[in-house]
């Protein structure tokens, strides 16, 4: 079996080469280092306890704990680890548990998946979550990786109810891919509308239209 505290540090020298690679002008990729940043920040400082442990059993069984929860906390990780040459091994030694449902963390606190969209989808969101009502808050399009994308995120109410003290709203975040047509217009960012039949658009007022050949939609809403 390889060494999975080896396994941990190639991947992170891979990361940082991954991201110097996406940031070069022409090639811009936000997302690719976002999704980077994002993972290391959460376990570099688990990833150099591993490192430091005193005996070797202790050093793989803390690289085995970090590599382990860097692959199952988020859906498409997997994906992740071989696109930057972890060992297959060492892949299906970690157990595969990408969730389809909502789950706990560590803390209690409620994660959601990050889901396709579809007609079907955007019809069950828009039960829990007042789509219509939403505010879009944030629109980000690149090119990347010879195409282009979109991240739209909208902050809409719930439909439910909640404990007091929680935000007033939670945060829908559509990422479009192929995306063939933008327009913004940063004074109609409400009256939003998200259908997919089989194309994926989302409208906001008269103003604003986004259109992708398909999406991911994620919800953060902690509660």
């Amino acid at each position: 079996m390889p060494s999975y505290l080896r396994a941990l540090t190639e991947l992170f020298d891979a990361s940082v080469t991954d991201i110097v690679a996406a940031a070069q002008p022409r090639t811009f990729d936000r997302e690719g280092i976002r999704l980077a940043a994002d993972i290391w920040h959460n376990n570099i400082l688990d990833m150099y306890a591993a490192v430091m442990a005193q005996t070797r059993r202790g050093q793989e069984a803390l690289a085995r704990e970090v590599l382990e929860r860097m692959v199952t906390l988020r859906p498409g990780r997997r994906n992740w680890y071989r696109r930057l040459s972890v060992p297959e091994e060492i892949l299906l030694s970690l157990p595969s548990r990408d969730p389809i449902g909502p789950w706990r963390d560590s803390k209690g606190k409620v994660m959601h998946p990050e889901v396709t969209v579809t007609a079907a989808c955007a019809a069950e969101i828009s039960e829990d979550y007042d789509v219509a009502g939403a505010t879009l808050s944030q629109v980000a399009v690149d090119h990347r990786r010879g195409s282009t994308e979109a991240v739209v995120t909208l902050s809409a109410r719930r439909r439910f109810a909640v404990t007091e003290g929680a935000e007033s709203a939670a945060r829908i975040r559509v990422r479009l891919k192929d995306v063939s047509e933008v327009e913004f217009d940063s004074r109609r960012v409400t009256g939003i509308e998200l259908n997919a039949d089989p194309e994926v658009v989302i409208v906001a007022g008269a103003g604003t239209q986004i259109l992708g050949q398909r999406a991911k939609l994620w919800i953060h809403d902690r509660e």
